[in-house]
This record gives C-alpha cells, structure tokens and sequence, in this order.
C-alpha cells in the first residue's frame, strides 16, 4: 500500500473553558498538535465540512497564530519594547568563504542613537551623539 504521510502528531483529552460566550464551567475538548503548523487550517475546514469521521466537529483555537498557540500552551511570555539611547553593532566574527567583501567590509562598529521616547530609530535629533 502506499505510504501515507502524518498530519496530527498527537490528540488529547483536555478540559478548559470555551473561548466565545460566557461559560461557568470547563468542558472537555480534544487538542490536535500537528506536524507541520501550515495544515491546521485545512484540518479545521475538514473538521467543519463533515470529512472526519463523517461528524461535524467545532474547531477551537485553531485562527490563532502558532508561534501565540506554543507560547500560551506553554506560559511564556513575551518580552516588551528595549529601549536604548545607544547601542552598537559589531560585524561578525568569521565572514563565509564566498564573501567578496562587498558592502559590508569589517570597519569600526558603528553607534546608533535612539530616543527614549520610544520613537525608534533615528527618534530625536537632540538625543544623537
């Protein structure tokens, strides 16, 4: 027979509270990891559509972005803006062989002003050193 490849790595049995509308208590729900991130939008259209076991099945979570979906499974948090008046970039330590030493030759580091204003880049004349 010809092989077949995987889409859904694991499932199990979780309890939580449904995500839309107002519910008191947490109900049972199937969790889905996949592979590969890019089918989970054609696995929730297939559950939709009636073509998993030939059943209508509600897809939860499955709109939120994967890197956000691994970060909440997980409780890690994100880091806020850094703001900096100065910061330095250094040129890396080995360059690869094919390199021609084009545009970015090694030269002295150069320095970058920011605003603490949080303007970005460039931010405010008077903060440049």
């Amino acid at each position: 027979p010809p092989r077949r490849r995987r889409h859904v790595h694991d499932a199990a049995v979780v309890r939580a509270r449904p995500l839309y509308g107002y519910h008191v208590s947490e109900r049972l729900f199937v969790k889905l990891r996949m592979y590969d991130p890019s089918v989970v939008t054609r696995a929730a259209n297939a559950m939709l559509s009636g073509m998993v076991l030939n059943r209508v099945f509600q897809p939860h979570e499955s709109h939120v972005p994967y890197v956000l979906q691994v970060m909440v499974d997980l409780n890690l948090h994100g880091m806020g803006c850094l703001r900096a008046r100065r910061a330095t970039f250094r040129s890396p330590e080995r360059l690869p062989r094919w390199w021609d030493g084009g545009l970015h030759r090694r030269r002295a580091p150069r320095r970058f002003a920011f605003s603490s204003g949080g303007d970005g880049p460039g931010g405010n004349e008077n903060d440049a050193a």
